[in-house]
């Protein structure tokens, strides 16, 4: 099972949650800001779980004229060492 928050306006979104699965548990939280109006936006996240499970996120996204490209990149914080993490991008 799991509960989650959220809050949103028109330029900013934060959000958290928990979830338990079993003895699993993971709290994941993440924001978001929107510049420009929506022309640029900054996202960061972070998710901290049982089995050493921690990991932080971050991401842009640019668009203008109806176009729209995102990035983000996602880090584990234990586990796997020496990682880059994964990365994303996308265009729309």
């Amino acid at each position: 099972w799991g509960a989650g928050v959220s809050y949103r306006d028109r330029r900013s979104g934060a959000g958290t949650d928990v979830a338990f699965r079993g003895e699993d548990y993971r709290i994941s939280v993440g924001a978001e800001r929107w510049f420009w109006g929506s022309s640029l936006a900054l996202r960061a996240g972070g998710i901290l779980g049982s089995r050493e499970q921690k990991s932080f996120s971050a991401g842009i996204s640019a668009g203008a004229g109806g176009a729209r490209i995102d990035y983000a990149a996602a880090y584990p914080l234990s586990a796997l060492q020496g990682s880059w993490g994964s990365h994303r991008i996308s265009v729309t």
